[in-house]
């Protein structure tokens, strides 16, 4: 059974204003359920096929593509929000996908007939300058108004829709391009990275990446009680850069180096030039990507593709479905490492992700957990600004 007791998908009308259920599917009535999150992102994806005869599908096919769409664990709960967007295969067995609200950021392009400017300012007011101003009055939804959960960020930086290069983008990939997106710039004294999502009720969210400190979720290895059933991982010399420098303006200034001086004297001098962006004018803005990528890849880090869990408990012990858990949350796992007084700080760290992406398979009744440690430091933070390692 695809779905458990309790867990509803509901089906409305596009315009949120409409909040009849138009379609309930409940346990037995759907299969092959499928849904993700990701940071970037929030809400990502969500599939599942049901069985319809041509009369049904046909309905389906003409009356709720883009149709809103929730999935409940149990009333009042939601897990997942989005639109359908996708609808194939045999119609008599359809696929049906849904992407998250996200997916409102590729409706408009950055060139559009009501909004054509470029940003030079923070991360913060681009945002919010774009849900003011930025999209048509013909699109069917609309993010939530509330804009509380969008962050001061206090970095100022330079997005250019207007030029030749990133004229066509639409506004998702101006957003979180890989090397002049929000994302790539780091925040605070702690150089934490920052997530743009939207998640529940429409609302978006940009929020500088929590500590590995604030745990929302545990899974074991150990039986009791158990839940991870894979976690193949490998540490690797080649991604450890505890000296950074970056250049800026159109000259081409380069910075001093900021190096971390344990790490030197443990694993050798391992220099790095942050990608020059063009784009910053001070040595300020340039020392936080380096700065960033000095502290987050000073030491030798634990990477993984992939963990595999079954089970996952709360902070009070409690099990939770595991179709809750979300990107940007962080996962715990105790007894990873074994506990021992002469374990290192570092080494105990190691117990803990940061979730990028989740794919909740509720089949399988699995959850794969893609983490990504740039809150700690990780090989990807340089494959993010194209600094591949040997």
């Amino acid at each position: 059974m695809a779905l458990k007791k309790n867990q509803t998908i509901k089906i409305f009308a596009p315009y949120p204003t409409d909040r009849v259920t138009r379609i309930l599917y409940t346990p037995g009535m759907v299969n092959n359920v499928v849904h993700e999150t990701q940071i970037p992102g929030g809400f990502w994806t969500f599939e599942f096929q049901r069985a319809m005869t041509d009369a049904e599908y046909w309905d389906f096919r003409l009356n709720y593509l883009i149709a809103r769409l929730d999935f409940e664990v149990r009333a009042g709960k939601v897990a997942w929000q989005g639109r359908i967007e996708d609808i194939r295969g045999e119609p008599r067995n359809p696929k049906i996908r849904a992407r998250g609200y996200y997916s409102l950021f590729t409706d408009m392009t950055t060139n559009n007939a009501t909004h054509t400017r470029e940003w030079n300012t923070t991360p913060d007011a681009i945002v919010k300058d774009i849900l003011s101003n930025g999209f048509h009055a013909d699109m069917k939804a609309s993010f939530n108004s509330d804009v509380s959960n969008i962050d001061s960020i206090t970095t100022s930086i330079l997005l250019e829709p207007d030029n030749a290069e990133q004229e066509h983008f639409n506004y998702w990939r101006v957003l979180t391009d890989d090397e002049r997106g929000l994302s790539v710039y780091s925040e605070g004294t702690d150089n934490q990275y920052v997530d743009l999502a939207v998640w529940d009720d429409r609302k978006v969210y940009l929020k500088q990446r929590g500590s590995l400190t604030d745990i929302n979720w545990r899974s074991y290895r150990q039986m009791p009680p158990g839940g991870v059933t894979s976690l193949p991982f490998k540490v690797s010399w080649q991604d450890v850069y505890n000296a950074a420098a970056a250049t800026y303006g159109n000259s081409r200034t380069k910075d001093s180096f900021t190096s971390d001086g344990d790490s030197i004297n443990k694993y050798g001098r391992r220099e790095v030039m942050a990608p020059y962006l063009g784009q910053e004018t001070n040595s300020t803005d340039a020392g936080r990507r380096k700065s960033g990528i000095r502290q987050n890849a000073a030491d030798p880090q634990l990477q993984t593709d992939s963990i595999t869990l079954n089970r996952v408990f709360d902070n009070q012990g409690n099990e939770t479905s595991l179709c809750e858990v979300r990107a940007g949350e962080v996962l715990n796992i105790p007894d990873m490492i074994p506990s021992s007084s002469g374990l290192s700080v570092n080494l105990d760290a190691l117990r803990t992700f940061v979730i990028a992406r989740t794919t909740c398979n509720h089949s399988r009744g699995e959850l794969i957990i893609r983490p990504d440690r740039k809150s700690k430091g990780l090989n990807a933070l340089l494959a993010r600004a194209h600094l591949s390692s040997i």
